[in-house]
């Protein structure tokens, strides 16, 4: 949480809380109070309730912290949903009236994923640079071919 890579701590939370790991009660018990109790109160932060309540304000923390915030998509996803099924496009559509309120509230949205917060200032690294540009790349042929045998 101190990275504020909200996306990849939902992540690990949701496969964290999979049926099939959470029913291993006997190994949760394996883990000291302090642990699981800090879990529980974790798990709070992925519960879409009161359209994911508990983790809205991590999201908006200010933006001079020292980290970036890695937002979770599924928070935009939710209020993109919301927004267009619970919203009227047009005010009078014959008259070719928008519902400009609508229509704002959707650019601020959209700007809010597309603007970053903070701005990266990356090093090239030769050495990475040079695995990344030189990564065989198996044509589709073989790699069709290789996924039917599965």
């Amino acid at each position: 949480m101190k990275y504020k890579n909200w996306n990849g701590f939902m992540t690990i939370m949701v496969g964290l809380s999979q049926t099939k790991i959470v029913s291993k009660t006997e190994v949760w018990q394996l883990l000291p109070t302090s642990v699981r109790e800090k879990f529980y109160k974790l798990q709070t932060y992925i519960f879409p309730s009161f359209n994911f309540g508990a983790l809205r304000p991590l999201h908006d923390q200010l933006p001079g912290d020292k980290y970036p915030s890695v937002k979770t998509p599924i928070v935009f996803l939710k209020d993109l949903v919301m927004l267009n099924e619970g919203s009227k496009d047009w005010i009078d559509k014959e008259k070719g009236i928008i519902n400009a309120s609508k229509m704002s509230v959707l650019g601020r949205l959209v700007q809010t994923i597309h603007t970053p917060r903070m701005k990266y200032n990356f090093r090239k690294v030769r050495i990475i640079q040079d695995f990344i540009v030189n990564l065989p790349v198996e044509c589709d042929e073989k790699r069709d071919n290789a996924s039917a045998m599965i």
